[in-house]
């Protein structure tokens, strides 16, 4: 309890010593405890193989499974066609056949489908393989180290970057299946904007209002925000679900199944 006392006479302005206390006000100020955090550090390797004195970086952890933001990978395809618009012949196709993947994995998805059909998947793939080749033809080898001839056993010579794109075309050779996780498995999405949209909210009420004043609060406006977003998921209307609501007969989500 903290106790606040005015130090003087409003009216005269003379200082108050022993004032008899004619009343007290009360304000309480509820305040969530700090939460206890965690962390766990994964340290990603990289080390020198010494028979060849080629660099390995580690990438991959085994008890996850990897895809990148489609989203995330739009924009920097774009980046790099605006940057360099020579680089055209190969990237503007391949956003398209990403596009018309994305398409195709949320109609079999909408048709119930738990993949799509091999054919189709096949057709993906090869055209995948092939924009993914024109784009290291056209671009130069990038920054590698190699071992010269001329030098000591293991040292090695640096080759100069001629081009800074070049690693992106051999990531998503070397990364395919992370990359095209959303249409092999269609239990991936092909973004993470999900996730941030269930997250801006939070974050929006933090800026405005700094702050929830009670835990019953915060709890509240997570259940709501939790019942409004799952509720979008599943195809209803964000209003017609808020008027079952407060009629007492909410949208109910039937567990998924296996």
């Amino acid at each position: 309890m903290v106790t606040h006392a005015p130090r003087s006479c409003r009216r005269c302005s003379a200082a108050f010593s022993d004032g008899a206390v004619t009343a007290i006000g009360r304000r309480q100020v509820f305040d969530l405890p700090a939460a206890r955090v965690e962390v766990t550090e994964h340290e990603a390797e990289a080390r020198r193989c010494d028979t060849c004195g080629e660099r390995t970086k580690y990438g991959e952890y085994r008890r996850c499974r990897h895809s990148p933001c489609g989203a995330h990978l739009l924009r920097v395809l774009v980046y790099v066609e605006e940057v360099s618009p020579d680089r055209r012949q190969w990237v503007e196709p391949l956003i398209k056949l990403l596009l018309d993947m994305k398409a195709a994995a949320g109609r079999a998805r909408d048709a119930g489908l738990g993949a799509l059909g091999e054919e189709a998947r096949a057709k993906f793939i090869n055209r995948y393989d092939r924009l993914v080749r024109r784009g290291e033809r056209i671009n130069p080898l990038p920054l590698k180290e190699r071992p010269d001839p001329g030098l000591p056993r293991f040292k090695v010579a640096r080759v100069k970057r001629l081009s800074p794109v070049r690693p992106l075309p051999t990531r998503l050779r070397e990364r395919r299946e992370e990359v095209l996780r959303f249409m092999t498995d269609l239990a991936v999405p092909f973004d993470n904007n999900g996730s941030e949209i269930n997250l801006r909210m939070v974050k929006l009420w933090q800026k405005i209002g700094g702050c929830f004043r009670t835990e019953e609060g915060a709890e509240a406006f997570r259940r709501i925000r939790s019942y409004l977003s799952t509720a979008r998921k599943q195809g209803h209307g964000v209003l017609p679900a808020l008027e079952r609501a407060f009629r007492g007969n909410p949208v109910t989500f039937p567990p998924k199944k296996e």
